[in-house]
């Protein structure tokens, strides 16, 4: 059971990427012990705390890859996103910022540091995190990171 301090803001904002037949609703991922608290997510995205709004500086969405052993998390496949593909983010009918994909890296679990450097190389990026290579021990080896930029 999650936290009540651990509980995720409503943005109202959902992301959308019809190549992967993706629309999910965002939250906000709040910080517990130096990393984020995205147990709970579930088949939401979240934006993680400390990024901006999108189309206010650097964005940092993030989403599982898998839910359980049977069912695959919104951002299964975004290894698949490929230069130029388009996404949105809805912001609750105000209005629905479009992107599209200029870079999809896999990158170490403890790169984040490394992700938004390479993000604010781009004004408003919009940047997607997954996990990828999940470990014998438990946990995964990889990020998968995809970078976007509005148009």
């Amino acid at each position: 059971m999650k936290p009540a301090e651990l509980e995720y803001a409503n943005l109202n904002m959902s992301i959308q990427i019809p190549s992967l037949n993706v629309n999910a609703e965002i939250a906000g991922v709040p910080m517990m012990d130096k990393s984020w608290a995205v147990e709970w997510l579930g088949e939401k995205a979240g934006l993680l705390s400390g990024s901006h709004l999108p189309g206010q500086g650097t964005a940092v969405i993030a989403a599982h890859n898998t839910l359980n052993n049977t069912e695959f998390g919104p951002f299964a496949l975004l290894a698949t996103l490929e230069e130029n593909d388009v996404m949105f983010i809805d912001n609750g009918g105000r209005s629905m910022d479009q992107y599209r994909v200029y870079a999809n890296k896999l990158m170490g679990p403890n790169d984040m540091g490394q992700v938004i450097a390479l993000a604010e190389q781009v004004e408003n990026s919009l940047v997607l995190v997954t996990c990828e290579n999940e470990s014998v021990e438990g946990g995964y080896q990889n990020r998968r990171v995809v970078f976007a930029k509005p148009f």
